[in-house]
């Protein structure tokens, strides 16, 4: 059946610019992946007016749009911008602009042209790493039921919808019939490999399609001007699923370590006796450490991503609230005569007893053009809010004190190590000194010694009592007088050594029943 009038599919594309913590290295590879998905002779050019550090919106091209270059140079273009922190292309492509009648299927040749486009070397079809988003946008031909021949389109796509499943809602736009399918769901297993960062694919599963039919071609062209808002209001939704994306891979991450966590309290409950080793406590004061900066690290990132979703939901509301005040206006364009002058800008904006003109437009005029109802994409705002924001709040909360009790820790083994350390030390000075003290007494002897009768006198000293006793071991004659000096110092410092240490024994026991 040729139910479609110049049917047009617009892909759009998203990929992250700079993230946080990134180089300027990681910045030019991420300009590499986005550049990637353009023709190679815009390359050169493509980043030269992207040098300020911040922009809410900057066309990457000095001439805007990129045409095909192709048989018929009309069939499609690109459209690269910046958008704060994020890269967005916008790929048109579209049969002849005349009354031809296409049939549903027909659309899966202009995706198979959109494809082609963004093959790599390798032939992969390279995708958005922040998300990306389908829209056919399409004139009607004899009235026939928008939802029938959307769901033709959606079959011809094949991109893995259930339309009964992921339809989320259907509204109007300019007399136009929306529909929106979406398929969202956290991907990533629970045995992944933290040994390097896993791709967006591999944590989540983000498609996105949005079929837009229209009643004339006069409404249709109206609608295509709406692209470029889509394009902002697009991105503001990839990104927030995205940083929802981010937090679920960060929160296993924070998991792993707060088991490490928990194994350093374990081991630590090991030790807590009076002979305390300190090696091992050195070792879990370097383990703990490392666990510290890691985990800080990354519950700065989780945090980044819940300010990441507050401030693009922000904007998405934001964007839709224009959207909706430039659909009254075109509204206001289609429904007055044209030789009334109007000023539609302040019309648009005009509220009576709270409610929008847009939607008293749509409860009181059918006519073709009109009719405007944005309240199935209201929708997103809400959910995000209901669930995947308020989730990430709690995690955060649960996560946060495992960084307080690991700095608790670390505090705790560095206290235990000081004060083990500060008793060791002065039990080696104790040492010291009790050495000292045997050694100068030794030394005492050993000087005065050599005064000795016994000592003297070779004879003498072989009848002295430890001249005889050294005589046994064969001890020569003449070395008797020198080992009797040696006995006597090496007695000296052993009676020294003993002296001191009965003296600090009994003044620690002393200081100890003083305190009692």
């Amino acid at each position: 059946m040729t139910d479609l009038i110049y049917p047009n599919l617009f892909l759009f594309l998203y990929d992250l610019r700079e993230g946080l913590g990134e180089s300027k290295e990681d910045l030019e590879n991420n300009r590499k992946t986005f550049a990637s998905k353009l023709p190679e002779h815009l390359h050169n050019s493509l980043f030269k007016l992207d040098g300020v550090i911040e922009t809410e919106y900057l066309e990457l091209l000095t001439q805007k749009i990129e045409y095909f270059r192709d048989d018929i140079p009309d069939e499609g273009y690109y459209y690269p911008v910046r958008i704060n922190d994020t890269y967005g292309l916008l790929i048109a492509t579209s049969f002849p602009n005349n009354k031809t009648r296409h049939p549903t299927n027909s659309i899966a040749q202009l995706k198979n042209q959109i494809e082609a486009k963004l093959k790599d070397s390798s032939g992969k079809i390279q995708t958005g790493n922040l998300g990306q988003t389908w829209l056919v946008l399409a004139e009607l031909a004899n009235n026939k039921n928008p939802e029938e021949i959307a769901k033709q389109c959606c079959e011809t796509l094949n991109l893995g919808f259930d339309w009964e499943k992921d339809l989320q809602g259907q509204g109007k736009l300019l007399g136009g019939t929306i529909f929106e399918l979406r398929q969202y769901r956290i991907t990533m297993s629970e045995n992944i490999d933290f040994s390097s960062p896993p791709t967006i694919e591999e944590i989540q599963k983000n498609n996105h399609l949005i079929i837009s039919l229209y009643p004339n071609e006069q409404t249709a062209k109206k609608a295509a001007e709406f692209n470029f808002d889509l394009l902002r209001l697009l991105c503001y939704l990839h990104k927030i699923l995205w940083a929802y994306a981010q937090s679920r891979y960060l929160k296993e991450l924070l998991k792993k370590s707060a088991i490490e966590i928990q194994q350093y309290i374990q081991e630590i409950q090991k030790y807590q006796n009076p002979s305390l080793n300190l090696k091992p406590l050195q070792k879990i004061l370097v383990k703990s450490q490392t666990t510290l900066s890691n985990y800080s690290i990354n519950l700065g990132y989780f945090d980044s991503q819940i300010r990441t979703i507050e401030i693009n939901l922000l904007n998405y509301q934001r964007r839709l609230d224009r959207i909706r005040e430039k659909a009254t206006s075109k509204a206001l364009e289609n429904l007055l005569p044209e030789n009334i002058p109007t000023p539609i800008s302040q019309l648009s904006k005009l509220t009576i007893n709270g409610e929008d003109i847009s939607s008293i437009l749509a409860r009181f005029i059918t006519t073709p053009g009109v009719t405007t109802d944005l309240k199935f994409i209201e929708k997103f705002p809400q959910e995000i809010t209901e669930k995947y924001q308020l989730q990430m709040q709690k995690d955060y909360a649960n996560l946060s004190p495992n960084l307080k009790l690991l700095e608790d820790l670390i505090n705790s083994i560095r206290g235990i190590t000081e004060i083990e350390q500060a008793e060791s030390d002065r039990h080696f000075q104790e040492l010291v000194a009790i050495i000292g003290v045997g050694l100068g007494a030794g030394a005492s002897i050993a000087s005065i010694s050599g005064h000795f009768p016994y000592v003297i006198g070779t004879a003498k000293a072989s009848h002295h009592p430890v001249g005889k006793f050294l005589s046994k071991y064969s001890v020569p004659e003449p070395w008797l007088a020198g080992g009797i000096s040696i006995v006597f110092s090496l007695g000296a410092s052993m009676i020294g050594i003993v002296g001191v240490k009965l003296w600090l024994y009994i003044a620690k026991k002393w200081e100890q029943r003083s305190r009692r």
